[in-house]
């Protein structure tokens, strides 16, 4: 994942995507995409300790969560709109 970050924002350094505001909106759904990801992490270690409280309605929405932000990644990144 640090890999990808420092690839990506490199890249957008490179091409002079810095001031764009497509960029900007995109990378906002990057860091959600990243948060939501540690959230993952720690309740994959909750779920191993068997120190769960969440209800399983929660999972299954956030299962949708990172489904969405790729999309929206995805199409701001192909289409540029701004």
């Amino acid at each position: 994942m640090l890999l990808a970050w420092a690839s990506g924002l490199t890249l957008a350094y490179r091409e002079g995507y810095l001031l764009s505001p497509w960029l900007h909106a995109k990378l906002v759904y990057v860091v959600a995409l990243t948060v939501v990801y540690g959230y993952f992490v720690a309740a994959t270690r909750a779920f191993a300790e068997d120190g769960n409280r969440r209800s399983h309605a929660l999972y299954r929405v956030l299962n949708e969560v990172p489904t969405l932000l790729m999309i929206f990644i995805v199409v701001l990144a192909v289409f540029k709109p701004w």
